[in-house]
C-alpha cells in the first residue's frame, strides 16, 4: 500500500469517527478556531515548525494497530473455518451412530 493510500485510509478513518461521534451525541464538535491574522506574533524561539512529531508517532501506532486488527480477523476466519469441519465431521458421526444406538436398543429389547 503506498503512502498516498495510507494517507487517504487514515483519513477516511477519521471522518468515520468523526461521523460516529457526532452521531453518538447528537451534536456537532465545536469549530475549529480561526487561524491567526497577518499581523500575529512571530513564534517564540525554539518553537516547533511544522508537523507534530506526536501526531506522526500516534498515526504510526493506529497503522500497526490496525495491521494488528487485521491478522487477527484473518486468524479469527481461519479458526471459525476449522471449528465448521470440527463440527461438519461430528454431525456426521452422529448421523452414522444414531441408526447403530437403534439397532442396539431393539436387540435388548429381544
Amino acid at each position: 500500500m503506498s503512502r498516498d493510500e495510507d494517507d487517504l485510509d487514515f483519513d477516511q478513518l477519521m471522518a468515520e469517527e468523526g461521523a460516529r461521534r457526532i452521531g453518538r451525541s447528537g451534536a456537532r464538535p465545536p469549530a475549529r478556531p480561526a487561524l491567526p491574522a497577518h499581523g500575529a506574533p512571530p513564534r517564540a524561539p525554539g518553537a516547533q515548525r511544522g508537523p507534530d512529531p506526536r501526531v506522526a508517532d500516534l498515526v504510526q501506532e493506529l497503522r500497526a494497530a490496525r495491521a494488528s486488527a487485521l491478522e487477527q480477523d484473518a486468524r479469527l476466519a481461519e479458526l471459525s473455518a476449522r471449528l465448521a469441519a470440527v463440527e461438519s465431521e461430528r454431525d456426521g458421526a452422529l448421523a452414522r451412530i444414531a441408526p447403530l444406538e437403534h439397532e442396539i436398543r431393539i436387540a435388548k429389547l429381544r
